[in-house]
């Protein structure tokens, strides 16, 4: 008998997806011999090791292409926490700073509390301790953990790698917040407050308090949204350390100009860059 578990290349996917594969090569007691590949259900290798055995005891005691063939594997929490990013976060090719998020939540608050169950054990007294343990953080905050442990689990069980969800999860009542403005007094103080430090700085403070764009739409503003003619400002990218995506919307929006903020930016288009169309830039690109 020989076994293998090899990382191999998905040529489903256009040969981006590896895969934990078992090769099973077994002479049965009659002299023949019987072979079997099989990709491994849940993509770590110690699951892949684990299936490895199964399959290995299914073929040798003649269970193997029956109903109970082998039984199932289900991974930890823990070492699911990957395939779920790389599965479902990558794949729906969710932006960067969502996956960057959801990544936190499950490795700083989901794993270290029951990432040693399996993804079948988790229970709804998990969920509540969850909930408990998370008390001192904000209502959105412990919601937006468990809709990432939510999704994860309903993942599992889109993917037959769990037969169902395990537990219930409920969120927590979150009454809706009125709306925080900054008063025009404190405004105006910011804006000269940024004239004393660096004209770059009035300028975003005048694109995020004029013209309403967000940080990540700031930093991604080219000079060839600006649109002089109409006196307008096409917003149609957000920034996220380096990586650009469409906006939080997704959507192409065009906002207009004030007399201040457009006289700031043509001001700054003299001594714009040339090797980079970028608005706004450090000194050192």
């Amino acid at each position: 008998m020989t076994v293998r578990r090899e990382k191999r290349r998905d040529p489903a996917t256009g040969g981006v997806r590896e895969f934990w594969m078992v090769d099973v090569d077994v002479q049965m007691p009659d002299g023949k011999r019987q072979r079997v590949r099989k990709t491994s259900p849940v993509q770590t290798k110690r699951d892949a090791e684990r299936y490895e055995m199964e399959l290995r005891r299914a073929i040798l005691d003649g269970s193997h292409g029956k109903e109970e063939e082998v039984e199932k594997v289900v991974p930890l929490v823990k070492d699911f926490v990957p395939t779920f990013i790389e599965a479902h976060c990558r794949a729906e090719q969710l932006k960067p700073s969502t996956i960057a998020s959801v990544r936190q939540v499950l490795n700083h608050r989901i794993v270290p509390r029951i990432g040693d169950k399996r993804l079948n054990e988790v229970t709804s007294s998990d969920v509540q301790r969850i909930k408990a343990e998370l008390a001192s953080l904000s209502k959105k905050t412990v919601n937006n953990t468990l809709a990432c442990l939510r999704v994860m689990l309903r993942k599992a069980a889109e993917w037959d790698v769990i037969d169902d969800v395990p537990c219930t999860i409920k969120l927590l009542k979150v009454q809706k917040e009125e709306m925080k403005f900054h008063d025009f007094d404190d405004y105006e103080r910011l804006v000269e407050a940024a004239e004393h430090i660096d004209e770059r700085l009035r300028l975003a403070i005048l694109l995020g308090g004029e013209a309403g764009l967000r940080m990540g739409e700031i930093a991604a503003l080219e000079w060839g949204r600006i649109v002089w003619a109409r006196n307008t400002i096409v917003v149609a990218a957000s920034d996220w350390r380096g990586h650009v995506t469409k906006t939080k919307s997704g959507k192409v929006r065009e906002v207009p100009m004030t007399t201040r903020l457009a006289s700031a930016l043509r001001a700054h288009s003299k001594v714009r860059r040339l090797d980079n169309d970028l608005v706004l830039m450090l000194d050192n690109g």
